[in-house]
């Protein structure tokens, strides 16, 4: 398996915060289905930003947005449809909540 992973963060102001991420990934099959055919091989790509914005010392919220492709040596097939690229997009929006830190003794 080869893995590469890059990511790229900046405070944009005060309270806001960026990010940039890259990664891509090769994974071959370990077990070879027939003598005849090649070890399935399969790439991914992902791409993605996120914005982090303090509302307070506790509360932050954020927005972030990866797009992903796939891509297979042999076709997957999920139901009837087989295909050897996967495309997909996500996003999300949400609040975190950084509780005070507590002493142990």
């Amino acid at each position: 398996m080869t893995l590469v992973r890059a990511s790229f963060g900046r405070q944009l102001s005060r309270r806001v915060h960026g990010s940039l991420n890259l990664a891509y990934a090769n994974d071959q099959s370990v077990a070879q289905i027939s003598s005849a055919a090649p070890r399935p091989s399969y790439d991914y790509v992902q791409a993605g930003a996120n914005l982090t914005h303090e509302l307070g010392r506790h509360i932050s919220m954020y927005l972030n947005y990866y797009v992903q492709r796939e891509t297979s040596s042999t076709p997957l097939c999920d139901g009837a449809t087989c295909s050897t690229v996967y495309f997909r997009q996500v996003g999300g929006f949400g609040i975190n909540w950084h509780g005070q830190p507590m002493k142990i003794e």
